[in-house]
């Protein structure tokens, strides 16, 4: 009886995410796994099919590279707690469905490593929680085929090999597995994440209430309180985001697609260069050809993923985000038109906290900008008093020189050393053609 879950052949690309094949990454060590948990549990009767399937999925968990220092996976523990799992599974299918859920469910709560294992904030926000219960099926089945049910499995794998449980805890927790097996998987082991979801969406709804009570502004305890919520609640805060997305999206829009220009700081730009250059070299080779990657959408992919990386340097990221909320600031303190001036106070409040959501408007912008800057080359560099002819200048040393300098004699240590850094990683190397494909495309992406 294989499921559809972790369906991953030997010249698969392996669960973990290495890039590498299965079969020369992962696979040996849950294979090994799985031998040893089929001798020890077939010494003690037949296994079923079900069984068979249960055992395969759980030495994917157990075997797969998590990134984590960790010693061998203790195969004589994990029989004991499936074989008393099994033993009990009858009386689990006939007893309290409600008693058992809440089982799970405070485990998903209880367990600090067990956090991630929640529905995305952007499915919640649109859910009425009041919904009946054929209205709840279908909020449940576009739940369910909007999520990778692998990658829960491996949040939970994460928890169950780095986190304190006891034999007890780790059996409820296979329970829940092997009765999401029964149930076609899917439905049956996303209820209590989506229970514990909501639930905690209502209570830090009403911490929060209890902050603002009334109040149009809040002191510097209050944010700390604020923060610490967000904290305790990551579902809340991507939740929230998510809402404020939504709320904001057109008024967005209208400025993105507006005369407003946000001009970065060359060095911004001139980093994201150096970064996806060196990224491409290594990934793809010393030479690319346009026409091999081109017309590919994963070139695009990996442009956005380089940007994801990119924008989490605190040496970036801080620009960036200034440069936003100054422009945006400064924009509504000068206009006379209300209509804007409105739009633009909800986009600034909407920057003020950050969740993902944020960072993907965050980045949608810089990407904007980013094109639109080397398709209307030439271009200054800030004020250094160097010209950017044609993208190929990013690539020459000369050129590298000449800003380095004038960093230096504004002082910018950090930014210096970050720019040396990058510039290593790609000297020498023969600029790809895609990457002057990439970086000259004007797209427009909306946030």
């Amino acid at each position: 009886m294989p499921s559809e879950v972790f369906n991953v052949e030997r010249n698969d690309e392996c669960v973990c995410g290495s890039g590498k094949k299965y079969k020369k990454c992962c696979l040996p060590k849950v294979e090994k796994i799985q031998s040893s948990l089929m001798k020890a549990i077939e010494g003690e009767g037949g296994v079923t099919a079900e069984g068979r399937e249960f055992l395969r999925i759980i030495s994917i968990m157990y075997g797969i590279d998590l990134d984590m220092d960790e010693s061998e996976a203790d195969t004589e523990r994990l029989s004991r707690i499936i074989l008393q799992a099994w033993e009990e599974e009858e009386q689990i299918l006939t007893g309290s469905t409600e008693e058992f859920m809440e089982a799970v469910e405070k485990i998903l709560r209880d367990k600090p490593e067990m956090k991630s294992v929640r529905i995305p904030g952007f499915l919640l926000v649109d859910m009425d929680t009041d919904a009946d219960d054929d209205e709840m099926e279908d909020i449940m089945n576009e739940i369910v085929d909007s999520l990778s049910i692998e990658e829960y499995l491996i949040d939970v794998a994460y928890s169950l090999r780095t986190g304190e449980y006891t034999d007890e805890e780790i059996k409820i927790v296979f329970h829940w597995i092997s009765l999401g097996l029964l149930a076609g998987f899917a439905r049956g082991f996303m209820l209590p994440i989506l229970h514990v979801s909501l639930r905690e969406i209502d209570e830090a709804q009403e911490k929060l209430e209890k902050i603002f009570d009334g109040k149009d502004e809040l002191n510097q305890d209050e944010m700390d309180e604020l923060s610490r919520i967000n904290a305790e609640y990551p579902v809340f805060a991507e939740y929230m985001g998510a809402r404020a997305m939504r709320d904001v999206q057109d008024d967005l829009n209208d400025i993105m697609d507006g005369e407003l220009s946000f001009r970065f700081p060359f060095y911004t730009i001139y980093a994201f260069y150096l970064k996806f250059f060196a990224a491409t070299v290594k990934m793809f080779g010393d030479v690319i050809k346009g026409n091999v990657l081109d017309n590919s959408d994963n070139i695009l992919n990996y442009f956005s993923d380089a940007a994801d990386e990119f924008l989490q340097e605190d040496v970036i990221f801080e620009k960036v985000y200034d440069c936003i909320y100054n422009t945006l600031a400064e924009a509504e303190k000068n206009t006379d038109d209300e209509t804007l001036k409105a739009k633009l106070s909800k986009v600034l409040d909407f920057f003020s906290f950050f969740t993902y959501e944020q960072f993907f408007a965050i980045k949608t912008i810089f990407l904007n900008s980013l094109y639109g800057y080397f398709s209307s080359l030439p271009q200054p560099a800030d004020d250094s008093g160097i010209t950017v002819k044609s993208i190929d200048d990013l690539s020459n040393p000369e050129f590298f020189e000449q800003y380095v300098s004038y960093l230096e004699s504004r002082g910018l240590k950090k930014e210096v050393d970050y720019i040396k850094e990058l510039y290593g990683e790609m000297e020498n190397k023969t600029v790809p053609d895609v990457l002057n494909s990439i970086f000259s495309r004007k797209n427009e992406v909306k946030g």
